[in-house]
């Protein structure tokens, strides 16, 4: 990978900085015993901020197509997570969850085992 790309590098700042921010108004909210679609929102955004942040960071180390593809399984786990915050009654919930659970477990054996990405 070359240089990365200081515009998208400060784009990922602000998404993770705005995520974090959604993600403290979410527990203030909850403890305040907030109404349970402005949970559902701060939550799922948090999750959709973070999702977003990983991907300009990804993106400002102009990967290769290949760690492109590896790495996106994050930002879709975070988006499948977001969903099920968002949406959470729905009958595709349960299997969202699991499908976001299956992609971090991936994506943590990917960093575990870092010698993979450069096997080919």
């Amino acid at each position: 990978m070359s240089r990365p790309h200081p515009a998208l590098l400060r784009l990922a700042e602000a998404l993770i900085i705005a995520g974090v921010a959604a993600g403290v108004v979410a527990l203030i909210a909850r403890v305040a015993d907030a109404n349970v679609l402005l949970l559902r929102f701060l939550e799922g955004s948090a999750l959709l901020l973070a999702a977003a942040a990983y991907l300009a960071h990804l993106l400002s180390h102009r990967p290769t197509r290949r760690e492109l593809i590896l790495r996106s399984g994050l930002v879709t786990a975070f988006v499948l997570w977001a969903i099920v915050q968002l949406f959470p009654t729905s009958p595709a919930a349960a299997l969202l969850n699991d499908a976001a659970i299956a992609l971090f477990i991936a994506d943590l054996a990917l960093v575990l085992a870092p010698w993979r990405l450069d096997e080919q």
